[in-house]
C-alpha cells in the first residue's frame, strides 16, 4: 500500500465503516493519520475503528444537522482537531425525494401568470413509482413553514426523446402574493432505466402586460 506522511493529522470520513469509506480510512491510518469513522451504523463503525490503529468510531446520521453538530463535538473531543474531511457518505435508493425551489416570485399585482420551462423526462411509468410534481408555495416562512397554494402539475412521468416545453397557468391562489415554485422528484430506486431523471431548464414565469 502506498503511503504519504500524515503523521499528527486528524481526519473525518463520513460513511467510513464499509466499502470505499473504509478503504480510505485504511489508507489514511496506514499513512499515520488518526481517523474518526463517522457512520450511522454504530456496530459497523465500532468494528471498523477497532481494526485500525488510531481510529475512533462516531455514530451519526449526516442528514441530521443536530447529529452532525454533536458528532463534530465528539470528534474534536477525541482527536483535538480536524485536518482532513472526506465526504464519502451518500444517499441513494428507495423513497428518496429531491426538490429544487425557485427564488421568490412577486405576483402581488398579477391578475394571471404562466410558468414555462424546458424538461426532459426519463422516468419509469410502471405503477407511477417515479414521478415529478410542480407545486406553488408561499414564499414567506420558507424554509421552516411550508404553505401550499396549489399544484401546477402532479405525477409527471414517462419518457421523452429530448427536450420539450411545459407550460401551465398558475393557480388563482398564487396571485396577489410572493410565491416560489417547487420542483419535486421521487424515485423508488428500482427503475426500468438505469437512473430515472427529470431534467429542467429555462424556468420562466410570465405575467400578461408586464
Amino acid at each position: 500500500m502506498n503511503t504519504i506522511d500524515l503523521q499528527n493529522k486528524c481526519s473525518v470520513i463520513t460513511g467510513g465503516a464499509r466499502g470505499i469509506g473504509f478503504a480510505i480510512a485504511q489508507r489514511l491510518t496506514a499513512s499515520g493519520a488518526r481517523c474518526a469513522i463517522w457512520d450511522r451504523d454504530e456496530d459497523a463503525a465500532a468494528a471498523a475503528a477497532q481494526s485500525l490503529a488510531g481510529a475512533v468510531p462516531v455514530t451519526v446520521d449526516v442528514t441530521n444537522t443536530g447529529a452532525v453538530e454533536a458528532a463534530t463535538a465528539t470528534t474534536l473531543d477525541q482527536l483535538g482537531a480536524v485536518d482532513i474531511l472526506v465526504n464519502n457518505a451518500g444517499i441513494a435508493g428507495a423513497s428518496k425525494k429531491l426538490w429544487q425551489c425557485t427564488p421568490a416570485i412577486d405576483l402581488s399585482t398579477a391578475m394571471a401568470a404562466t410558468v414555462i420551462f424546458q424538461q426532459w423526462v426519463d422516468m419509469d411509468e410502471f405503477l407511477n413509482l417515479d414521478h415529478g410534481a410542480v407545486r406553488v408555495l408561499v414564499a414567506s416562512g420558507l424554509p421552516g413553514t411550508v404553505t401550499e397554494l396549489g399544484v401546477v402539475q402532479a405525477d409527471i412521468t414517462g419518457f421523452l426523446n429530448g427536450w420539450a416545453e411545459f407550460s401551465a397557468e398558475l393557480p388563482a391562489a398564487a396571485l396577489g402574493q410572493s410565491i416560489v415554485l417547487e420542483f419535486g422528484f421521487r424515485s423508488d430506486g428500482d427503475d426500468v432505466v438505469a437512473a430515472a431523471g427529470w431534467y429542467i431548464d429555462d424556468v420562466v414565469v410570465t405575467i400578461p402586460g408586464s
